[in-house]
């Protein structure tokens, strides 16, 4: 079982940098030109997972506050961003209110000292998804 979690694992940091490539490949025909944003997301994903991916196979610890404090926020703002840009003037604001409670709950969590070695920001991640729920 875990040769095949592993290889779709694989599968998927491939399928990954395919897109990636895809998406420069097509650059110019990419519009409206905030859809050429895209390609770069997928490269800075891309990159993030080839360096957990070579951290956990080294033995180099970090991996956890990789994702914590750069991957998964820079995933929902992201996400956001294109809601933002997709949105009517209207709604625009209440995407930089949601984004802006994402933001709070992510400072918050990095102050409140936490008592564990192991901590995942359980409160950010689900807020996260909340906000991408209402918005789609």
């Amino acid at each position: 079982m875990s040769e095949l979690f592993y290889d779709i694992r694989s599968g998927i940091k491939f399928m990954e940098a395919l897109a990636c490539i895809v998406g420069i490949l097509c650059w110019a025909r990419l519009k409206p030109n905030f859809w050429k944003s895209f390609p770069i997301y997928l490269l800075i994903i891309t990159c993030c997972e080839f360096v957990a991916w070579y951290m956990t196979k080294n033995g180099i610890k970090g991996t956890k506050y990789l994702y914590q404090l750069f991957v998964i926020p820079l995933e929902f703002l992201f996400f956001y961003f294109l809601h933002y840009k997709l949105s009517n003037s209207t709604n625009k604001k209440i995407v930089v209110t949601l984004c802006l409670i994402y933001l709070c709950c992510f400072i918050t969590e990095l102050i409140i000292p936490k008592n564990n070695n192991w901590v995942w920001m359980s409160l950010t991640y689900t807020v996260g998804n909340i906000i991408l729920v209402l918005l789609c």
